[in-house]
């Protein structure tokens, strides 16, 4: 569970705010283990940054990523 409203009134004043989640947080938000998480992050196949040796991941850019990993329904087929 997210612990922190990121659609909360502190950001919503300021528009440009970076969000920041914790890999708990972003395990949840994208539905992937954090031992996969943090396999991608290592890799650096998904957007992360350490800070004050912690690793975060910004909202923005995780939701950049996504879109970027969606494939469509043709595509798919191709594959298979």
């Amino acid at each position: 569970m997210i612990s922190r409203n990121i659609h909360s009134p502190d950001t919503a004043d300021y528009p440009s705010a970076r969000v920041f989640m914790t890999i708990d947080e972003l395990s949840v938000y994208i539905g992937l283990s954090k031992r996969a998480i943090y396999q991608r992050a290592a890799n650096r196949t998904i957007p992360s940054q350490k800070i004050g040796g912690l690793l975060r991941f910004e909202k923005s850019e995780i939701d950049k990523w996504l879109r970027s990993q969606s494939v469509t329904a043709d595509e798919s087929i191709k594959m298979m």
